[in-house]
């Protein structure tokens, strides 16, 4: 059977939001919300290709980083 496309949920991207940067043992993930707390990007060290113990060190957060500041400036949040 062929599976059918779910509805891509719109969010509304403010000005004002919030950044929660989840780090444990074994991943670091970042994601943008808005003031209502709906999801409007985010990534993970995983998602970028390192894997292992790699994914937890400060180069992989260092990326991450530059990667949220690339999304706040598509966004016109960050001047």
């Amino acid at each position: 059977m062929a599976k059918t496309a779910s509805k891509k949920r719109k969010v509304i991207v403010e000005s004002i939001g919030e950044a929660h940067v989840t780090a444990s043992f074994n991943n670091i993930i970042i994601s943008l919300t808005n003031t209502k707390g709906e999801v409007i990007s985010w990534s993970s060290a995983g998602k970028m290709g390192f894997r292992g113990s790699k994914k937890t060190h400060l180069m992989p957060l260092r990326q991450l980083l530059k990667i949220v500041q690339r999304l706040l400036r598509r966004h016109d949040s960050v001047k």
